[in-house]
């Protein structure tokens, strides 16, 4: 569009702003209420959700929930679904009572996907389920590990399942009891095996490629590349996504001559393995004296292979106790400090334990729960952040007992007790796909109940241009706000928290999605619901062509002519046409935001 006079932009900017207040009311962010306890799950003979088990997400809009199912017998009454994002409906995925070879029942304990979003096997999102298949007519509870396609109930495949031969020599699986699930459909897995000889259990971890199974370690057994190192004990594990056609892995377990151990696996498509040992017990952490010991919480892992997170025990060189340490590493593998017993934990505060859950990653971002004192005081609870890619240090996000700084809450109330974080991709002008961190809360103070305490916050960069400047809390939910019903009507939301997988568990499924936080909670009226909340994303400045006059004609001239491919009026340049901050420009969506902001529209560019 090219204006053939200033008065006709001129005209266009008056027009702009008499139609501001509606532009402005295009864009509000809005609480989305994805799945309520008691609506029809589509395909599934009159079944309704029931009480929802748990909900996940691995940052994308790919989401998960496990629930149980009302309006249907014992048999069939439970199922994981997932959020098709094109239809705004549940898709099954696979439910108890689903019969194949006229043989098995799967009744669903837990979900699991992961996606990155890019073109192969498992883009549009491969579900791992936690299940237990009972063989007719003897009721016998067998553990297994099933993945299924997106939509499709009946395209699952049986990963592995307890009591059937490995594949490899003359070991069986005994029993089945985690597993995790890369974008390429890759399952890492653990599992105790058997050669049918007395005393011969052994805890084992396998990764299995489509039909292709791998025993990659095995306890009893020689750690790789060692005569004398004996693996005692399998802990925690992580996957990640494969790149350059290479899969990582990392598991944590103990030797018979040392404390604790990771190992780090880089598998090829050949299958073959390159090992190394980024952390050992017996090296120091801090370079103070202190040396690690056991591995005391699951180990993160990001999508791609890092970070790499984990809690262990600390002990002095003489072997006593001395509180728990946080260590995080990079691609290069080299294992970096971040919390420690002891330690300074910011303003005046000293850590006094690391709590004992996994820490939550995304991207270069690692976020976690913990204790720290100020002076001889009491401990409180805490939850820090440490954001490596965007520069950002060890900083606290929220303390118990200390003030309350969050936009959409009154000021002078206090946190009374947090949840562990959770990390995922958030958009904002300038800043797009950065990492940002959700929790929940309840707080006290003037005007506080029982029944407004529970809230749920997100952190992010306070100036997306400078995210090493500080940090920005804004409120997600309350509880006691109301939230809009389908069909019509209102109900309170009840308790809720952010939505994620257990504290002890490694995977990092979140609540946080490029669309918004998920909630998982009750109503007023006792109904379980998932709500997705979406919050504005902030604009770049109107001051397009950055000649500190704003708002005026040579902003709106400028953005047009750039936006057509034309020069700014500025000879340094102008601001970033991207002007909402999607990543997608030049659009029409910029123009729009752009032209709303102008005049004057608060949350134009969601």
């Amino acid at each position: 569009m090219v204006f053939s006079s200033h008065a006709r932009v001129v005209s266009l900017v008056a027009l702009v702003a008499c139609c501001g207040q509606a532009f402005g009311q295009v864009v509000q962010p809005r609480t989305q209420l994805l799945a309520i306890s008691g609506q029809e799950v589509p395909g599934q003979g009159g079944a309704q959700l029931g009480p929802f088990i748990r909900a996940a997400s691995d940052g994308t809009d790919a989401i998960t929930i496990s629930a149980g199912l009302a309006n249907t017998s014992t048999l069939t009454n439970n199922a994981v679904l997932r959020w098709d994002e094109a239809t705004g409906t549940w898709q099954t995925v696979v439910r108890k009572g689903s019969v194949s070879g006229g043989s098995q029942a799967w009744q669903p304990i837990t979900s699991m996907i992961r996606s990155d979003g890019t073109a192969g096997p498992g883009a549009a999102g491969q579900v791992l389920v936690n299940s237990i298949v009972q063989p007719f007519p003897v009721p016998d509870l067998i553990p297994a590990l099933l993945r299924g396609p997106t939509t499709n109930p009946e395209g699952w495949v049986t990963v592995v399942r307890a009591r059937t031969p490995s594949g490899l020599g003359s070991f069986t699986f005994n029993n089945i009891d985690t597993g995790q699930i890369n974008a390429q459909a890759e399952v890492l897995f653990r599992g105790v095996v058997t050669d049918g000889t007395p005393n011969s259990f052994t805890q084992s971890y396998w990764l299995q490629r489509g039909s292709s199974r791998q025993l990659l370690l095995r306890n009893t057994t020689n750690l790789p590349g060692s005569l004398i190192e004996t693996i005692a004990n399998m802990q925690s594990a992580a996957i990640g996504d494969a790149t350059q056609g290479v899969t990582p892995v990392v598991v944590g377990l103990s030797t018979l001559l040392t404390e604790g151990l990771l190992l780090r696996g880089d598998v090829d498509a050949n299958g073959s393995v390159t090992w190394t040992t980024p952390y050992r017990a017996t090296q120091s952490s801090f370079g103070d004296g202190f040396r690690g010991g056991a591995l005391l919480s699951g180990i993160s892992m990001g999508y791609a292979g890092w970070p790499v997170a984990l809690v262990v025990e600390q002990k002095t060189n003489a072997g006593a106790q001395s509180g728990e340490a946080l260590l995080r590493a990079d691609a290069a593998g080299v294992y970096a400090p971040i919390a420690r017993s002891g330690q300074p934990a910011g303003g005046g505060r000293t850590f006094t334990t690391l709590e004992a859950e996994a820490p939550a990653v995304f991207g270069r971002a690692v976020a976690f729960r913990a204790s720290a004192r100020v002076g001889n005081g009491p401990a409180q609870s805490g939850i820090w952040w440490q954001n490596v890619s965007n520069a950002v240090p060890l900083q606290p996000v929220a303390i118990v007992g200390e003030p309350v700084e969050v936009e959409g809450l009154p000021a002078g109330l206090t946190w009374s007790s947090l949840q562990p974080p959770r990390l995922g991709p958030v958009s904002r002008s300038g800043f797009p796909l950065a990492s940002g961190l959700a929790f929940s809360a309840t707080i006290a103070g003037p005007g506080v109940t029982s029944a407004n305490n529970t809230v749920a916050c997100i952190v992010e960069p306070a100036d997306p241009n400078n995210p090493a400047g500080g940090t920005l809390a804004r409120l997600v939910a309350r509880e006691g706000q109301s939230v809009s019903l389908p069909g019509g009507g209102a109900a309170a939301l009840g308790e809720f928290g952010v939505a994620g997988r257990g504290v002890t568990e490694s995977l990092n499924q979140t609540g946080v999605t490029g669309k918004g936080v998920l909630l998982v909670g009750s109503l007023g009226d006792g109904r379980t619901v998932l709500l997705r909340v979406s919050l504005a994303r902030e604009c770049a400045s109107i001051d397009f062509n950055e000649d500190g006059l704003f708002p005026d004609d040579s902003d709106l001239i400028d953005f047009l002519a750039v936006l057509a491919g034309g020069a700014c009026s500025n000879v340094d340049g102008c601001r970033s046409i991207d002007f909402n901050g999607d990543g997608l420009f030049p659009d029409d969506n910029d123009l729009l935001a752009f032209l709303c902001a102008l005049a004057g529209g608060a949350t134009c560019c969601e």
